[in-house]
Order: C-alpha cells, then sequence, then structure tokens
C-alpha cells in the first residue's frame, strides 16, 4: 500500500523513529507501526495530522497522483485562445500545443507523434463564426490519423459563453 510506504518515507526523511512521530501525534509506537506495515489505516483526522506534520499534501501522503490530461487547442482566434488556456489550466489539463490553423495543428500532431507524444483529446474552440463541415471532417480526421482520443468542443457567440460552455464541457460528472 502506498500509504505504508509514504509514512516509512517521510518519517525517515524527517531522522525520526516510530515512537517520536507517535509522540509527535499524540499517538502510540504500535499505532505508527501498523500504519506502515499495513495492517491499519490512520482515520481521517489522523491523515490531515500527518500532511500538515510532514507539509505535504492528502494526495502525495496518499501516493494519490492524477495525470494530467493532455490536449491540444484549436483555436483560429487569439483572444479565443487566451480564454480557452486559461480555462483550460484552470481544470489541470496540460496543454501540449496551439494550432491557430488547421494547416498548424496538423504540424502540431505530426511533431507530438513523432515525439510519442499521446494526444488525450482535441479542444476545439471558435466564437462569431460557426464550424463548418470541412473544419469538422478535418478535424476528425486529424483526430483519427494521430490516434488522439477524441474531440470536444464547438463555436459560440461570445468569450463568455465559450468559457462557460468549456467549464460546463469540463467539470466532472
Amino acid at each position: 500500500m502506498k500509504l505504508a510506504e509514504n509514512i516509512v518515507t517521510f518519517r525517515k526523511n524527517r531522522g525520526l523513529t516510530q515512537a517520536q512521530l507517535a509522540e509527535e501525534l499524540n499517538m502510540t509506537s504500535a499505532a505508527v507501526s501498523k500504519w506502515e506495515t499495513g495492517a491499519a489505516v490512520p482515520d481521517l483526522d489522523t491523515l490531515i495530522a500527518l500532511a500538515d506534520y510532514f507539509r505535504v499534501s492528502m494526495d502525495d501522503l496518499l501516493g494519490r497522483t492524477l495525470e494530467k490530461p493532455k490536449v491540444v487547442l484549436f483555436a483560429p482566434e487569439k483572444e479565443v485562445e487566451k480564454v480557452a488556456l486559461r480555462v483550460l489550466k484552470d481544470y489541470n489539463y496540460q496543454v501540449l500545443g496551439v494550432g491557430r490553423s488547421l494547416e498548424e495543428l496538423e504540424v502540431l500532431l505530426a511533431r507530438l507523434k513523432e515525439r510519442g507524444e499521446y494526444v488525450d483529446k482535441i479542444i476545439m474552440e471558435m466564437v462569431g463564426s460557426p464550424m463548418t463541415d470541412r473544419v469538422l471532417t478535418k478535424l476528425s480526421d486529424l483526430n483519427n490519423q494521430y490516434e488522439c482520443g477524441g474531440l470536444s468542443g464547438g463555436a459560440t457567440t461570445s468569450l463568455k459563453k465559450l468559457e462557460t460552455n468549456m467549464r460546463t464541457m469540463l467539470e466532472p460528472d
């Protein structure tokens, strides 16, 4: 169990014995020993105290790392790009690049594939002009050709609506 390993690692990094850590947390050495062997799991209050004591996040303490989804953004307009990048950052997406035209996007995807980089999704966003069938077909072809994980996004009438739509799309279920 990753939690047990992390407690051992963080304790040893501090140069503490199990008894010293137990004393710091007002626990018994037996409790610390059980956590470190995986025989028991600390309760929520104790997990919080451990994370605070070691000055790590709960995710780090629990060994829970989330990989950021890797996306490529297709945003022909500069203002759309700015809004989309801000929203993607807010939702912890890793943006591998931005294509302002279909040609730029294709070059970017080819370069990423050459480097062995997998793209989870192509996010396409436009304001003012509708997404034409030609653009949608080309984006779908690029998604398939470069084995990306899918397409999402669309066109809307204002930057405010764009931001609202993106946040709705990215919000976890």
